[in-house]
C-alpha cells in the first residue's frame, strides 16, 4: 500500500517551511552551517542574486539604498497622478511662469511646467501668456521650449488683439519671428499630410473631379455637357406684349426658328441706327446698330441732336388794357367780398 505525504494547512499565525517563490530557501542556503547571521559579503552576494527590474539591473547595493532613501525625480509627462494644486497656488505659479518667461529663467519655467504646478497656457487679466511674454522680450530659448511643450499661440490674442507673432514683430525680434513662422508652416504641412483626402465624385458626370468646389465643377464644360439641359429660349429684345410679336405667334411662327414656311428666313429683328443729324442717308456713321433704341416712357426718344439750341418757352404778353381790366375785376371781387362779410 502506497503512503502519500499529506499537505498540511498552515494557519496565519504559523510559519511555513518555505516562503513564496522560494526566497526562504535561498536565504537558508546563504546562511552558514552554524546558523549564524549573514556576513557583509554574504549579504551583498544574496541581494545581488535577487531578480531585479530592467532599470535596476547592474546597479550596486549602495545605489539601490540611496534610491530608496531619495526617490528618483520624474518629468511631468511621467506623473500619472500629479499633486493637486489649489486655485490660489495655481494663480501664483501662473504669474511666476509669466515672469520667468519674460526674464528668460528657463530653469524656473521648466520646474513649473514639468511639475504640473500651473497651466501651460495660463493668462493674466490682460490675457498675456508665457509665449507672448517671451516673444515680446526676445527670449528665443523660452519660445522654443514652449513650442516644444505644445503651448498654444495661433489665434491666441491679448486684450489689444495681438498674438505672439505680432508682438515679436512689434518688438523687432527677427529670430523669434522666424521660429514662430517656421513652426506654423510645419504644423500646417503636418495637418495637410494627416488630413484624409476626400474623394469628389459627381453623380451626374459619374467621375471624380479635381475642381476646388462643387460650384466650380458645375460650371465646367464636362458637367454642362453631361447635364444636357435644353437651350435657353431666344431673347429678341422685344417684349412679348408687342402687338407685332403677338400677331406672328398667332400666325403659327415658332419663336426658335426664322421666318418663312421652312423657318430658314430672318430670325432676329433688323438692327438700325438712330439718325439725329441732317446729313445724307449714305453718310458713314460710327454708331452701333441696335434692335431698339428706347424703352417705354424714355424721354430720350424726343431728345434733339447734340449741339442743337434748346427752345425756351416764353410767357405770353398782356396788353395794358387787359391788365387794367384784370386789376379792376380783382378789386371789384374784393369789394364784394368785404360787403358780404360786413367788414
Amino acid at each position: 500500500m502506497n503512503h502519500y505525504n499529506l499537505i498540511t494547512f498552515t494557519s496565519a499565525s504559523q510559519r511555513g517551511e518555505t516562503w513564496e517563490n522560494g526566497e526562504h530557501e535561498k536565504l537558508r542556503a546563504c546562511r552558514t552551517e552554524g546558523g549564524g547571521a549573514l556576513g557583509g559579503e554574504e549579504a551583498r552576494t544574496f541581494y545581488e542574486s535577487l531578480p531585479m527590474t530592467g532599470g535596476e539591473a547592474g546597479m550596486s547595493l549602495t545605489h539601490s539604498c540611496n534610491e530608496r532613501r531619495q526617490p528618483r525625480s520624474r518629468p511631468a509627462s511621467e506623473h500619472s497622478n500629479p499633486v493637486p494644486v489649489s486655485p490660489a497656488a495655481a494663480q501664483r505659479n501662473g504669474h511666476l511662469m509669466l515672469m520667468s518667461a519674460q526674464n528668460g529663467d528657463l530653469k524656473t519655467l521648466r520646474g513649473l511646467v514639468e511639475g504640473a504646478r500651473c497651466d501651460l497656457n495660463f493668462h493674466d487679466s490682460f490675457y498675456w501668456t508665457a509665449m507672448m511674454c517671451a516673444a515680446y522680450a526676445g527670449q528665443l530659448d523660452v519660445v522654443r521650449y514652449l513650442l516644444k511643450c505644445g503651448a498654444a499661440w495661433v489665434g491666441v490674442c491679448n486684450a489689444t488683439g495681438q498674438d505672439a507673432l505680432e508682438l515679436a514683430q512689434q518688438a523687432g525680434h527677427a529670430e523669434i519671428i522666424s521660429a514662430l513662422e517656421e513652426f506654423n508652416r510645419q504644423r500646417q504641412e503636418r495637418e495637410h499630410r494627416e488630413r484624409p483626402k476626400v474623394k469628389k465624385f459627381c453623380l451626374v458626370c459619374e467621375v471624380e473631379y479635381k475642381e476646388a468646389s462643387v460650384s466650380e465643377h458645375e460650371r465646367s464644360t464636362l458637367h454642362l455637357f453631361n447635364t444636357r439641359n435644353p437651350p435657353a429660349p431666344t431673347f429678341y429684345f422685344i417684349p412679348e406684349t408687342n402687338r407685332g410679336f403677338k400677331m406672328m405667334l398667332r400666325g403659327g411662327w415658332d419663336r426658335e426658328k426664322g421666318l418663312g414656311p421652312d423657318g430658314s428666313g430672318q430670325k432676329f429683328p433688323v438692327k438700325t441706327v438712330l439718325k439725329r443729324d441732317q446729313r445724307g442717308l449714305g453718310f458713314q456713321s460710327d454708331l452701333k446698330a441696335k434692335v431698339t433704341h428706347f424703352d417705354a416712357g424714355d424721354e430720350g426718344a424726343v431728345k434733339g441732336p447734340e449741339g442743337m439750341p434748346v427752345r425756351v418757352k416764353r410767357a405770353a404778353t398782356m396788353s395794358r388794357r387787359e391788365q387794367r381790366r384784370k386789376e379792376a375785376k380783382e378789386r371789384a371781387w374784393e369789394r364784394d367780398l368785404r360787403t358780404y362779410m360786413n367788414l
